[in-house]
């Protein structure tokens, strides 16, 4: 498992120290399962390192994210127009086609390979050649599968919120927006541990002040 989180940071262009580093991470299992199992309200994580006197509550809310994926995350172009016919040869590919066929996601596939293999090339000039087109090829294939998926409805933006309560009694909350539901996870994991933190906090607070 480690090795293909490597890999997938390795062909976003991470040094192989980082790479290495932020494959080796420790996973926290909290049980969180899936994200809409908190679009209905709230819900107690179990945090087995939480004092007995605090309790942690999650939940999620669809966001009416403005942007869309690929604005921001690709070499190449998303082309989404009334569907018709194309010309072979032109190295579009279709990703999906929506509102009852009316409209076509195309991605610019060739043009994708092409500059991010320049990207490769500038920035990872110690690689050997085919080394760099293999991972150039892999973060296209990768761009397009996530494209492909978020027209598919398989993810959409989110946002996370993070409560702490002390006795019953909210006292701290942070929440993190714009957090892609298919890798949602991660950021409430970091949530859990700052509201974690908070507590570690408050319970160092009262200890010398006694108000906790």
């Amino acid at each position: 498992m480690r090795n293909e989180i490597y890999k997938k940071y390795r062909a976003q262009g991470y040094e192989a120290s980082e790479a290495l580093r932020l494959a080796r991470l420790p996973k926290h299992d909290y049980g969180l399962g899936y994200y809409y199992d908190y679009m209905q309200g709230a819900k107690t994580i179990d945090v087995p390192e939480l004092a007995p006197e605090f309790e942690i509550q999650l939940e999620c809310f669809y966001e009416d994210y403005a942007e869309v994926p690929w604005e921001y995350e690709t070499n190449g172009e998303v082309i989404v127009d009334r569907q018709y016919q194309e010309e072979s040869g032109n190295g579009n590919v279709e990703m999906w086609r929506g509102d009852r066929n009316q409209y076509s996601y195309r991605y610019a596939w060739q043009e994708a390979v092409r500059k991010t293999r320049k990207e490769f090339d500038e920035y990872r000039p110690k690689w050997g050649k085919t080394m760099r087109q293999d991972y150039a090829l892999e973060r296209v294939r990768s761009d397009f599968k996530h494209f492909r998926d978020y027209c598919r409805d398989d993810w959409a933006y989110i946002w996370i919120k993070a409560t702490l309560l002390w006795n019953g009694k909210e006292v701290a909350e942070e929440s993190f927006g714009g957090i892609e539901s298919s890798d949602w996870q991660f950021s409430a994991e970091e949530l859990v541990w700052q509201m974690i933190r908070e507590s570690k906090a408050m319970i160092y607070a009262g200890s010398t002040v006694g108000c906790v």
